[in-house]
């Protein structure tokens, strides 16, 4: 029994020798853990004002605001989907390159997009398209899968394609936003 308790307090003072190699802490980490930061209840606020601006070139396609295009006004004498003139009820930009409008007819509502396009958009159009004359450097239409019509538009400044429910819009109100396009 001596030779036991022997045994016992010098596995004790000595430390247990064990033929498992598993060393992952199962308990945590012993000894002086650094102490947390302290924290509120209030959320964390991030700095979000950068000193980076960006200067807008002189010649950049509708001052490099493409939700300057089209104004309220220019819906009011457009006729879309056989529609009367609409009233624009919203518009706001959906990306940097693109502004999409809401355009309310009767009890309908008419959405009109214009997006910033490339040279390759227009050489290589998605679809066979119409050769549209008297607007802007070149113009282009064509039909899109979802019936929408889109004609696309060559200025000296750029690329830009306006997209109605309908070929007679699309041409008014790109031919509008072409003598807005800065070019």
């Amino acid at each position: 029994m001596k030779r036991v308790l022997s045994l016992l307090a010098l596995c004790a003072l000595a430390g247990c020798y064990s033929e498992n190699k598993d060393i992952s802490p199962t308990l945590g980490t012993v000894g002086n853990a650094p102490e947390p930061t302290a924290t509120t209840l209030l959320p964390e606020v991030f700095n979000t004002e950068s000193d980076l601006t960006v200067t807008v070139p002189p010649y950049a396609l509708f001052g490099g605001e493409l939700c300057t295009a089209l104004v309220a006004k220019d819906f009011l004498n457009v006729r879309m989907a056989g529609l009367a003139p609409g009233a624009l009820i919203n518009s706001g930009a959906l990306s940097p390159d693109s502004c999409g409008y809401t355009v309310h007819s009767g009890r309908t509502d008419l959405e009109v997009l214009v997006e910033a396009r490339t040279a390759q958009e227009f050489t290589q159009p998605a679809a066979t398209p119409d050769v549209i004359t008297g607007l802007g450097l070149g113009a282009i239409g064509f039909e899109k899968a979802d019936g929408t019509y889109l004609v696309l538009v060559k200025v000296a400044n750029g690329y830009f394609s306006v997209t109605t429910p309908d070929p007679a819009s699309a041409v008014k109100l790109a031919t509008i936003a072409a003598g807005r396009s800065g070019g």
